[in-house]
């Protein structure tokens, strides 16, 4: 059987940024920037008109807004892979779990 390859934090992140981007594209082609008169109040159109007007202004506040954080996120990530060699974090062998059955121990006094 198979195991999937995970999928880096970088390219999740792009994309998710391509498929807003797409998403936005098409609401643009479909022409639905006209009725986004809805945002001002002033729209004297039927209510699927207005559906696309809201629509479209949902995809570009995301478009505006997420896409470019996305972005980031996806080159910090690709950073801290190249620094970390692997980008994700792992448990540090110098620092191991503590020991519930232990005693706890009293810090030293000066």
């Amino acid at each position: 059987m198979k195991t999937k390859r995970p999928v880096s934090h970088a390219r999740r992140f792009l994309r998710d940024a391509v498929v807003l981007s797409v998403l936005f594209l098409i609401a643009h082609l479909l022409g639905l920037r006209q009725y986004t008169s809805v945002l001002s109040g002033t729209a004297s159109c039927g209510s699927l008109r207005r559906l696309g007007g809201v629509m479209y202004l949902t995809f570009y506040f995301l478009f505006v807004v997420c896409v470019p954080v996305l972005v980031i996120a996806a080159g910090l990530a690709r950073a801290l892979a190249a620094v970390t060699g692997s980008g994700t974090p792992t448990a540090s062998s110098e620092d191991p779990q503590p020991d519930d059955s232990a005693e706890p121990q009293q810090p030293a006094l000066r």
